[in-house]
């Protein structure tokens, strides 16, 4: 058994004690050589054998790093982060609460089996770290129209040490770090969000603190030259009394977004209990034009997951979120929409697409140029099988009928987390993903044709392995620790350009081990593009 193997093995209860233990499903086991059977509510599934016939145990390299990419630092372990800690706050302008109990309408019907076959290995380009200077988390990449590259991620230190929120923007050449400008922005942030309006002008939304530790909202702008911090405007927008903490390392943030006339609007809780929309339309740079109205806290009921937020062409709010049942009731994946009169809580419909499973679960919404959904669905643990294999979901026409959704899995990835989804020019779709078996990093999968339907194909494998980057960036453990390793593709942010080639930011954490306890010692957010296979 290698080195890394017996790490990962010390460090699993330690996972394990740090997730919140949703209901362990009793199910009826299903053929291990179909992965594509979709439940009704009450029928879950038994995850298959890793590497059954029909599975998804396709492992090929997709991108090298280029060689210019490739920096050798100083071998050293470092410090790791501080917690933060929570206050009180006051919201912004409030529109005027109702409340209603939302009730899903039934699930999506079985398709066929689909085929995963070998990738052709693809053209490759780079990855790089963009910052060894300091600790950074919380990934979110973009691209414009011009092929631009935007990344933007936060510092993951103590906030005496500066902790600001960092913009990234490459042109051409970026393999190589010179290649890219970066500015900081604000301070205290543990967490960016990242959105481009139509003419490719970052948007950004910043979750942090204030001086009196409550959790802070802030948005930024920029239109031009936005590498210099002279041309960014910062709002504060809200303050909350609730902190995520259990969330901030597991799966991808995405419930900040701009809708189809590049209006920003994110989804918050500013207790536990009281959840907002919160919308801007016009000068959003001035905190004076931000409202919010209450959503209903169905939408955050499961504490292990955020909402995610999108909007269709016609601009009408559409969420994916875990909505918890009662007790000893499943939990379901729920496609939540609203036309018209968002305020009211009531005209808002909750469509229930699959049960939730065990440990860790995620999910990615986005729509293709037909304006229908698209969606993938990391379902966790069914049945106490292995967790993390992925569900692809389709709905064509009468979305908030859960008999007009339809889905099938993607295949058996092993233990494939945090999932982000990204549709091409011609609304094919592209899974990133953070794989853990049988070898760990960053995941790729993709399929080209009959992708909503039984004759879909899904290819895909590793984009980069953990152990790519223990060669490119090794730091030594600490005296008493004999292991140290990568560990990434966390939470990934996946964008394609105009061609549809894939650039993808995540986190990668370094962990320590081997005589000593098991823990992280430095995280780092990455950049890895590639061409499509």
């Amino acid at each position: 058994m290698s080195h890394r193997n017996l790490l990962v093995m010390m460090i699993v209860p330690v996972v394990i004690a740090l997730m919140l233990a949703a209901s362990i499903v009793t199910a009826q086991a299903t053929d291990p050589m179909s992965l594509s059977v979709i439940q009704p509510p009450g029928d879950s599934l038994a995850a298959p054998a890793l590497g059954a016939n029909g599975a998804y145990t396709v492992y090929v390299p997709l991108v090298s790093r280029s060689t210019a990419a490739a920096v050798t630092p100083a071998p050293t372990a470092k410090p790791t982060s501080t917690a933060k800690a929570t206050s009180t706050s006051t919201p912004t302008q409030t529109g005027t609460p109702r409340t209603a109990t939302p009730t899903a309408t039934r699930t999506a019907t079985p398709t066929p089996t689909q085929t995963t076959t070998p990738p052709t290995p693809p053209g490759t380009e780079g990855a790089l770290f963009l910052n060894r200077t300091k600790k950074t988390d919380s990934a979110s990449a973009a691209v414009d129209a011009n092929g631009g590259f935007h990344l933007a991620y936060a510092a993951y230190v103590p906030f005496v040490e500066g902790c600001p929120a960092y913009y990234a923007y490459c042109a051409a050449n970026c393999g190589v770090e010179s290649s890219w400008g970066t500015v900081s922005l604000s301070d205290r942030v543990e967490e960016v969000q990242l959105a481009l309006t139509t003419a490719g002008h970052p948007r950004l939304l910043l979750r942090g603190k204030n001086a009196d530790y409550d959790t802070q909202f802030q948005y930024a702008a920029c239109d031009v030259n936005c590498t210099n911090r002279a041309n960014w405007t910062i709002a504060d927008v809200a303050t909350s009394t609730y902190s995520p903490v259990y969330v901030n390392s597991y799966a991808g943030h995405r419930y900040f977004a701009l809708d189809n006339l590049d209006r920003p609007r994110f989804l918050y809780r500013k207790t536990i209990d009281d959840p907002y929309y919160v919308y801007c339309d016009t000068a959003c740079t001035n905190a004076a034009n931000w409202w919010q109205y209450p959503i209903n806290a169905a939408m955050f009921s499961d504490p292990a997951n955020l909402p995610t937020l999108t909007f269709t062409s016609a601009g009408q709010p559409r969420i994916t979120a875990v909505v918890m049942g009662d007790p000893g009731s499943p939990d379901y994946l729920t496609y939540i929409a609203c036309d018209t009169g968002c305020d009211n809580p009531a005209s808002w419909t909750y469509t229930a697409l699959m049960e939730r499973g065990s440990g860790h679960v995620s999910s990615a919404l986005r729509f293709n140029s037909n304006g229908q959904p698209r969606l993938v669905f990391n379902q966790g643990s069914i049945n106490s099988g292995p967790a993390g294999y992925l569900w692809y979901w389709w709905c064509n026409t009468g979305c908030t009928n859960g008999a007009n959704w339809h889905g099938s899995s993607v295949g058996g990835p092993g233990q494939a987390e945090d999932p982000d989804l990204a549709l091409d020019a011609l609304n094919r779709p592209r899974i990133a993903f953070r794989s853990n078996s049988p070898d760990d990093g960053l995941g790729y999968a993709w399929c080209d044709t009959g992708c909503e339907s039984s004759s879909a194909t899904w290819q895909g494998g590793l984009v980069e392995p953990s152990s790519d980057l223990d060669v490119e960036w090794p730091i030594v453990p600490p005296i008493g620790c004999s292991s140290s390793y990568w560990y990434g593709g966390y939470r990934p942010s996946l964008a394609l350009d105009a061609a549809g080639n894939p650039r993808i930011g995540y986190v990668a954490q370094h962990l320590h081990g081997g005589g000593c306890t098991v823990a992280e010692d430095y995280r780092a957010v990455r950049f890895a593009f590639f061409n499509q296979p």
